[in-house]
């Protein structure tokens, strides 16, 4: 009994579930015909059996509809074997077929052998992530295309279908094609650079060579006039020896003239020699007058000896010098008679000395004997110097016709000095024009090199773009509208409270869409840099008065103070648009993240040829994680933050592309629970 009891119980529940459903089920149907009556419902998506039907007003005209027609790529929705539901215009241009012809075929008939059997393995319920792969179209007419295939499996009433965009990879491969032309011109460019450098070697070459005969024929030139200047040398050292003898023969008449007059002077020393003795005499009377002077001086220094002593007490020292003094004289006295028998003695000597000459005359008659015997075997050499002097001036004539010839043969050697130097000027030349012709092409392979890794840069980015549109934008876009048709269906049922939640859940997904679909314009302008450059001098604080007034209405709502300190003349030299972009995100930025009461201040100062400018808050600061990955977010960012509700930092690349653009540079200073200050440069006034 307890156990029917429980039995009874279960399908009581199951009964109130059922009856809930189906009275959701009614509310729906009640909404969507309400909806259809008052014309709130396009279209409709009905279940026949395995397959599901579309119908549609033919006023429908809403904007996901729109656009998905307008896509560039091609978009098509699969039932589970394979049959195509909806296709939009572009697929249909693509396989060259109207759209009428295409609608319940099999999506095999379109792709090539490789994609055959595929897509039920894409049929997962389970999966999470979009497939991402390369195929071909097969378009009618037999025309392949290459395009990349991006696949959502979605569930509509427990029903698997897939969601399919195709990117046409054509203008890719022609891209990939151009690069790969780009490289192999690139290749040719090495190559000729290559044989120009194996020409400018192979010159290099035979400048060293002239270089080597022209330093071989300085040596040859250098050798020669060391031969002449030995020569030269030679011809010197026979003057000079031809002057030598010269000079000796001039010595040899000098020598008999000088022995003539030492002749002469001995006859006059022996004169003197009696003079001296003569004056000897007379010194030594001299000597004894002195003797007698010197004895006068004794009786007057006894005298003085006598005052002296009177004047003891007074002159003590003088005493003592006196006394000194005396004895002084005294020795003197001694030392004149001590001179006087010197030169007693000197006089005997005089007397020696005076025979010793008589003696020396005699030998020097002798001499001039001998001397005059000299002069005439010095005539005879001066005889043979003569004939020898005569054989030298011969010689001298023949060493000057030598001379002639080698300066003859010299200014020839000049003149092919001068031919020499004048090929190597024109060889220095050719060599500059080559390394000229060099410079170009090394400039030219860089410039080739830039435009290749840009297109390859760009090529990548754009890969990149359309990538993240195709996963983030456009394969959420097609869940919104099988939402909205489903919406539709069940709008008979829906209260008005749960149709407004829906409702308002929509144009919230919209907004976001369109909010993804503007930080990937942005980030597409970053990159190829859409927007055109025109720099000019501009008064820094009318525009950040002009930012000011745009936000002051925000500032007064949150009691956040706007304030500025910047110099009336302050001038930089930016483009319009891009410095009040600057100013109005970071300005922005700052708004967004200061609590009520806070405070946000420009500021400005002169650097060098720079300005400085800084947008500081008393916000809430961030961290240093925040602060390295603020200026460099990339493209998976973006989905991260859509998915997290935050701003994917696309505005503060941007301006950092826009500072970059205009010459300066960009950086933050934060503390957490504190503050930030927004630091960039910018170019100063132009003349």
């Amino acid at each position: 009994m307890a156990k029917n009891s429980k039995e009874l119980l279960e399908e009581t529940e199951k009964l109130k579930i059922e009856n809930e459903t189906l009275r959701q089920q009614l509310k729906e149907a009640k909404d969507s015909i309400d909806a259809i009556k008052s014309g709130n419902i396009d279209a409709l998506v009905i279940t026949h059996e395995k397959d599901l039907k579309i119908y549609t007003e033919k006023t429908a005209d809403k904007p996901y509809r729109i656009l998905i027609e307008k896509m560039h790529e091609g978009a098509v929705t699969l039932n589970e074997d394979g049959s195509i539901l909806f296709c939009n215009s572009s697929f249909a241009n693509m396989v060259n077929l109207p759209f009428q012809k295409i609608a319940g075929t099999k999506f095999e008939r379109y792709m090539d052998d490789s994609f055959k059997g595929r897509h039920a393995k894409w049929l997962n319920p389970g999966r999470t992530n979009a497939v991402h792969e390369e195929s071909h179209i097969i378009a009618n007419g037999g025309k392949v295309i290459p395009v990349l295939i991006t696949v959502n499996a979605l569930t509509l009433d427990n029903i698997l279908v897939l969601n399919i965009i195709l990117t046409d990879l054509t203008i890719q491969n022609e891209n990939q094609e151009r690069l790969k032309v780009k490289a192999k011109l690139i290749e040719e460019k090495n190559k000729e650079l290559e044989n120009t450098n194996k020409e400018l070697a192979y010159q290099n070459e035979e400048k060293e060579k002239r270089a080597t005969e022209l330093a071989l024929a300085n040596k040859e030139l250098a050798f020669q006039n060391e031969e002449k200047e030995k020569r030269a040398a030679e011809l010197v050292i026979a003057n000079k020896e031809l002057a030598f003898q010269n000079e000796e023969k001039e010595k040899r008449a000098n020598e008999l003239s000088i022995a003539d007059k030492e002749l002469e002077y001995q006859s006059g020393e022996k004169e003197k020699r009696a003079a001296e003795l003569s004056i000897a005499d007379k010194e030594l009377e001299f000597q004894s007058g002195e003797k007698e002077k010197r004895a006068a001086e004794l009786i007057i220094a006894n005298k003085e000896l006598e005052f002296q002593n009177k004047e003891k007490d007074k002159r003590a020292a003088e005493l003592a010098i006196a006394n000194k003094e005396l004895e002084f004289q005294s020795k003197e006295k001694g030392k004149r008679a001590a001179e006087l028998i010197v030169a007693n003695k000197e006089l005997g000597f005089q007397n020696e000395e005076k025979d010793k000459r008589a003696k020396e005359l005699a030998i020097a008659n002798k001499e001039l004997e001998f001397q005059n015997e000299e002069k005439d075997k010095r005539a005879a050499e001066l005889v043979i110097a003569n004939k020898e002097l005569a054989y030298q001036n011969e010689e001298k004539e023949k060493r000057a016709t030598e001379l002639a010839l080698a300066n003859k043969e010299l200014a020839f050697q000049h003149k092919e000095k001068e031919k020499r130097a004048t090929e190597l000027a024109i060889a220095n030349k050719e060599l500059a024009y080559q390394n000229e012709e060099k410079d170009k092409r090394a400039a030219e392979l860089i410039i080739v090199e830039t435009d290749v890794k840009e297109l390859v840069g760009l090529n990548t980015h754009k890969e990149r773009i359309l990538s993240t549109i195709a996963h983030d934008l456009r394969s959420p876009l097609a869940g919104i509208i099988q939402t909205t048709e489903l919406l539709k269906e069940d709008f008979e049922t829906m209260e008005a409270i749960e149709l407004k939640e829906r409702l308002e859940l929509l144009y919230n997904l919209s907004i976001d869409e369109l909010s993804m679909l503007d930080s990937l314009v942005d980030w597409a302008r970053i990159k190829f840099a859409s927007d055109a450059f025109s720099p000019a001098n501009i008064e820094l604080v009318k525009y950040v008065k002009k930012v000011f007034a745009t936000f002051n209405e925000i500032a007064v709502a949150n009691e956040i103070q706007l304030s500025y300190e910047i110099a009336d003349n302050t001038i930089v030299y930016a483009d319009k648009k891009m410095l009040l972009s600057i100013l109005q995100n970071i300005i922005s930025n700052s708004l967004k993240n200061t609590h009520p009461g806070g405070k946000v201040t420009a500021l400005a100062q002169r650097k060098e040829d720079k300005i400085i400018v800084e947008i500081r808050d008393t916000g809430i600061g961030m961290s240093k994680a925040v602060k390295e990955k603020l200026f460099a977010p990339q493209m998976e960012d973006l989905s991260k933050a859509r998915k997290e509700k935050k701003g994917a930092g696309i505005g503060l690349l941007l301006i950092a592309g826009f500072v970059n653009k205009n010459g300066g540079e960009i950086n933050v200073e934060s503390i957490e629970g504190k503050g930030t200050s927004f630091y960039f440069t910018l170019p100063s006034e132009k003349i």
